[in-house]
Order: structure tokens, then C-alpha cells, then sequence
């Protein structure tokens, strides 16, 4: 047996050697370094820098049977954990609110691999509260987090706990290390009581305390020094003090307003996004911070003292904004209103041109950093007003040796924004990254201006781009849409069971756009097959799946689909826009095992609904009037003789 001399040791006084244990290795005794265990081969020496060699004879520090290092290669060792840490931090000084994410991680000492949903226990007050593992971060590494949202039932004033015990790992999941060896599940000294800086206290934002605006800022940089021009955008969030959710009904989007006063005039701001909403999604979707407000100046608006947002800004417009705990936020600014803004002042007359904020590659490849045959680089530009494109002004992007033309296209939602497309060629090819040059912007015999016909620059200087490693190009790889996503989006009645005659509804996407045809309309595309307990239900579906529980239905460790669970009806086809055949549609990362937020119980017998104390105090007082008001009629009826 030998040791390998430590690579990159470099000069030192000493050499550290490096043996791995293997299966075979086994010495109850300790391990044994004899006299002549120093062996030099071949060519190799140890020497000082005056060229001396040095006495490789051990005598005077060897050992026999070493007790503090054993060896037994057949023990495959367990991961453990070594830190048990409360990641996040409340959003008001020590205490958690209802709606904020309790964020948790536990390191274990080496790399680890979890499959399944494992789950955290966390003790809040005197309840025990399950953290679900956080899908936004890895699945593999020493690190594994977990997450709760905090209910309005939640209390603690003395802090959050996670016992020893915590960590629960059900049948189907597992974290482990490479070699499969699942991990030491207790969390031995980590343990955490009562950790006074993680307190809780989800009763409505603190109590019965009605949410107040915590905060007004514009958050907009005007064009020209500290005034607004004609076509500017001037953005101003609004925050509240405690998490909320806005709601409407009627028309595709809310009609909240904040009322800007530009001069002698109240020029509407309507909603344009959320602040702060967890984990991105949907506009204003879950629980936000706030909102952001958006208005496009005018060539009327005239204000050289500054805007101002008075204290009554803020128009509901048939909108309801609401704590999670239901309660109404007193929408008024109060001192946050602002008056006469010195360094946000508007001159709507003022004549400039359109001036570029910032400039990015905004697509992604389909495959970790490089694109392949036929996918399409976006390049966005944002500019300080609106503009309009005329004729066909080209952005040149440099790949490899070549330099290729990509189209300008404006948006038709946000006119402050331009794109510039390309579709990769087959001999394109770029190892090191796309590039685009300070001159790469080109009209032609086009252009790029706003309403008084001002063109934008075309010194891209402080924007230019040099060979951008997240952007590389092979045009040689042609790779075709496939299944980007698969999601259970409906929610159980009653907890995390469906129960009977509930559906289960799930969406699946494509990586690109597809076109799908098929023989017959009254028979969908495809056919999804899901694991439901021990028996496997096929629902018929294109792009989403709905499937109603059976009385039958069972399965307490929660639904699976696995990743051949999609079929293609026969005769259908799918194919992209470029016109070829995709093929597989095979769920691959996607797949879903035992998901323990949709568990079923088709044999679960509906509650039937009981009256409220308060209902049966008011039904009560209901009868009692009734009775009365019968009394009164027989006498009325005997005074009259009747």
C-alpha cells in the first residue's frame, strides 16, 4: 500500500502524503508507519534548497498500531448535519408576520442528493408546523432549505423552535449521498429553542391593527438633469407596512390610481406592477410589499416646482386592498405624501432626444450557455420615452468571425422598449460569446424616434458587449421544443386531500411555440396517465389535464406522474414554427413523486356544514321573532273577533 505525495504541496518543511480508504481496508488496531515506509521511486527526491538530500529514514517517529486512527472501509459513512440555520430575517424588526416566509437551511457536511419532499418541523408557540422543502434552490449540494409561510393562527412570542427530531423524511423521499447512503436525520446539537430574533405573530400584521402606507418614493431618474420631457415615464411605488393582496372584479386588470399632480393638473398614474411579490410569477400575484405607478408625460404638462402626490392620492376604483388577515389598508399617505419634488420637476415642451437606459441580451439558450440551430437571440433596448420604428434599423451582433444583422421590432405593449432579433444559421458558431460593438446600431433608411421625430443615438458605447460567456452559439446543434414545465394548479378543498367528485387540474408547456394538430375534435391530442395509490388513471387533455377523484380514488402519500406518463393520440402532430416534427415528449425533470400538497381520499365523506355559534344565536333570535310577531296576530285576531 502507498501514499501519494499531496499535488500543488509546493516548498515547504514538510511533505503531507494522501491515501483514500477503500472497501478492503481494514486495521482494528490503528494504522502503522514503519522506518523505511519512505520510499523514493524512480527520479524523485526531496531536497533543500541548497540541493542537500534529506534522511528518509523514519526511525524515532514511527508507529506500530496508531489507537486514534482505525480503519474499516466496509462502514459507509452517513452524512451528518453540521449547521442548522434560520436563513431569513422578519421583515419587522424580530417577529414574522402573517404571509412572510420563514426561510430555513441545514448544512450537512458533504454533498448530498434529495429526492422527494422532505419536510422540516418547526415548533410556533404550541403548534408544530411542517416547512416544505424550497424548489428554489438546488437539489443537490451540502446546502438544503426549506420554507413556511406564516398562517394567521401563528404565535410566538418567545420564538420559533426546531427539535432535534425535526427533520422528516417520508416513505418515497430521501436525502442522501452519492453512494445512496440516506443522511443522519437527527440534528443532534443544532437544535433550536426559542430563537428570540425569529418570534411570530401572524394575527393580522400584529394584532387587529389596520396596515398604513409605510412608504411613497419616485422611483423614475428624469431625462434632462431634474426635469421630465415629453414621453418620459415618471414610476412611484407606494409600500404598506405589512404584506397585502389586491383584489377586483370586472374587466382583465385592477383599476387602482395613484393621482400625480403635475402643475395645476392630477394626471392619472394607473397600476403598472407589484413590489415585492415572493418567487415572481404572474403580475401582482401572492402576497406584495406594494405597488409601482407608472405616468407617460405629456407635451401639456408644465410643473418647474416639482411634482407632488398629495395625502389622498390613492383612487380604489373599485379595488380592495386587504392585509392577509382581511383587514382593509387605511390608504391615505399621510406624511408620506409628497409636495413640490425639487429634483422631479416636468416640462413636457422641452425638445431632446430619446436617450437609452440600458441594454441587454434579454433570451435565454435552450441549453445551459449556447444556442443552438434556429433559436433566437433578443437583444433589448430601453430608452427614456416612447419611440416608433420605422423602415428596418438593424442591431449587428458579432459571432465568432462573423457579423450578423439582427431586425428591430418595437413593443406593442411598452413603447419605451425596442428588440432586435436573429435566428441562428447553421454555420454560425461562437465558443466564446456573442459580442456587440459601440457602432453596431444601424437606421439604414429607417429610423428610431420619439413623437417630435428625434432619433436615438447611435453610440452604444456605455452598452457594448464582449464576447458574453452566457451566450455562446453552435448553429452545428439543432434541438427541438420539448417540455419545459408540468404543474398541478388546483388546490384541495379541504387541506392537502382532494376528496371525491373534486378535480385535479394540471398544466404542462412547451419550450417553444408548437402547433398541434390531431384527427378528431371531440378527442384530445394527449392522454396523461396518473399515479394515484397503487392504480393508474388515464385523463384525456392538450395543454391541461382535468381529472375528477373517484370514490375509489386513494392515495395519502400524494399523486405521481412519471416521466413516460404522456402519450400521443395517433394521428396527432406536433410541430414548431420552423415546421419540423417534435417526437419526444417525455416528462424527463418533471416528473412528480407522491407530491404531498395533493393527496387523495375519494371515500372521505363530505362535513355536513354546522351552524356557528353566531348562527345559532341569530336563528334563535329569528324564531323568537317569528313567535312573537304570531303572538301578536292571534291577539290582534281575538281582539277583533275573528
Amino acid at each position: 500500500m502507498s501514499l501519494d505525495l499531496c499535488t500543488g504541496c509546493g516548498v515547504g518543511t514538510g511533505a503531507v502524503f494522501v491515501y483514500t480508504v477503500t472497501e478492503s481496508d481494514h486495521d482494528a488496531d490503528g494504522i502503522g508507519i514503519a522506518p523505511d515506509a519512505l520510499i523514493l521511486e524512480d527520479e524523485a527526491s526531496i531536497t533543500d534548497l541548497a540541493g542537500n538530500d534529506a534522511e528518509v529514514d523514519l526511525s524515532g517517529h514511527v508507529f506500530d498500531s496508531h489507537p486514534d486512527h482505525k480503519v474499516d472501509g466496509s462502514v459507509n459513512h452517513r452524512p451528518i448535519a453540521r449547521r442548522l440555520q434560520i436563513h431569513s430575517k422578519p421583515n419587522t424588526e424580530d417577529t414574522y408576520r402573517v404571509g412572510e416566509i420563514i426561510l430555513l437551511n441545514i448544512e450537512f457536511d458533504e454533498h448530498v442528493i434529495v429526492s422527494g419532499f422532505p419536510k422540516l418541523e418547526l415548533q410556533i408557540g404550541d403548534h408544530a408546523r411542517l416547512a416544505e422543502l424550497d424548489e428554489g434552490w438546488s437539489r443537490e449540494g451540502p446546502l438544503v432549505f426549506f420554507d413556511y409561510e406564516v398562517q394567521a393562527s401563528d404565535y410566538d412570542a418567545d420564538g420559533i423552535s426546531i427539535a432535534a427530531d425535526a427533520l422528516h423524511i417520508p416513505e418515497g423521499s430521501s436525502i442522501a449521498d452519492r453512494t445512496g447512503t440516506q443522511v443522519e436525520s437527527r440534528l443532534a446539537a443544532y437544535a433550536v429553542s426559542n430563537d428570540p430574533e425569529h418570534k411570530v405573530d401572524g394575527r393580522g400584521g400584529g394584532g387587529a391593527e389596520q396596515p398604513i402606507v409605510d412608504a411613497v418614493r419616485v422611483v423614475s431618474s428624469p431625462q434632462r438633469g431634474d426635469t421630465y420631457t415629453a414621453g418620459n415615464r415618471i414610476q412611484v411605488e407606494v409600500l404598506f407596512g405589512a404584506k397585502v393582496t389586491l383584489e377586483w372584479s370586472g374587466g382583465d386588470a385592477p383599476q387602482l390610481e395613484l393621482a400625480i399632480q403635475i402643475g395645476d393638473h392630477a394626471r392619472p398614474a394607473p397600476l403598472n406592477n407589484c413590489v415585492g411579490t415572493r418567487r415572481g410569477g404572474a403580475r401582482c400575484e401572492g402576497p406584495v410589499d406594494g405597488f409601482l405607478f407608472t405616468y407617460d408625460v405629456t407635451s401639456a404638462d408644465r410643473d418647474p416646482d416639482g411634482l407632488s402626490i398629495m395625502a389622498n392620492a390613492l383612487q380604489l376604483n373599485g379595488t380592495r386592498v386587504r392585509d392577509l388577515a382581511d383587514n382593509d389598508v387605511e390608504l391615505i399617505l399621510g406624511a408620506h405624501a409628497i409636495a413640490n419634488d425639487a429634483a422631479h420637476k416636468v416640462d413636457g415642451g422641452l425638445d431632446h432626444h430619446p436617450m437609452i437606459t440600458s441594454m441587454y441580451i434579454s433570451s435565454r439558450p435552450q441549453h445551459d450557455d449556447t444556442y443552438g440551430l434556429h433559436e433566437e437571440i433578443l437583444v433589448a433596448m430601453n430608452l427614456d420615452e416612447n419611440v416608433d420604428v420605422t423602415g428596418e434599423p438593424t442591431l449587428a451582433i458579432e459571432i465568432g468571425d462573423e457579423t450578423r444583422d439582427a431586425a428591430a421590432a418595437a413593443d406593442l405593449f411598452r413603447k419605451t422598449s425596442i428588440y432586435f432579433r436573429y435566428f441562428v444559421e447553421a454555420t454560425d458558431v461562437d465558443s466564446n460569446g456573442i459580442s456587440i460593438g459601440a457602432s453596431a446600431l444601424h437606421f439604414d433608411d429607417g429610423s428610431i424616434h420619439d413623437a417630435a421625430g428625434n432619433d436615438i443615438p447611435t453610440d452604444l458605447a456605455s452598452f457594448a458587449i464582449e464576447n458574453d460567456p452566457a451566450h455562446r452559439v453552435d448553429g452545428t446543434v439543432e434541438r427541438l421544443a420539448m417540455i419545459e414545465d408540468l404543474l398541478i394548479f388546483s388546490l384541495p378543498r379541504q387541506g392537502d386531500t382532494y376528496g371525491p367528485g373534486e378535480t385535479i387540474d394540471i398544466r404542462m408547456k412547451f419550450s417553444d411555440l408548437v402547433v398541434i394538430t390531431w384527427p378528431a375534435a371531440d378527442i384530445p391530442p394527449f392522454e396523461l396517465t396518473l399515479g394515484i395509490g397503487s392504480a393508474r388513471r388515464t385523463v384525456a387533455g392538450g395543454t391541461t389535464f382535468q381529472y375528477e377523484v373517484l370514490s375509489a380514488d386513494h392515495d395519502p402519500d400524494g399523486i405521481s406522474i412519471a416521466e413516460d406518463a404522456l402519450r400521443v393520440v395517433e394521428g396527432t402532430v406536433i410541430r414548431d414554427g420552423r415546421d419540423r416534427e417534435i417526437t419526444d415528449v417525455s416528462l424527463k425533470g418533471h416528473a412528480i413523486t407522491n407530491h404531498p400538497r395533493h393527496k387523495v381520499d375519494g371515500a372521505r365523506s363530505e362535513p355536513v356544514p354546522l351552524i356557528p355559534p353566531a348562527g345559532v344565536i341569530a336563528l334563535a333570535l329569528l324564531l323568537l321573532h317569528l313567535g312573537r310577531t304570531r303572538l301578536r296576530t292571534a291577539r290582534c285576531d281575538r281582539a277583533r273577533g275573528v
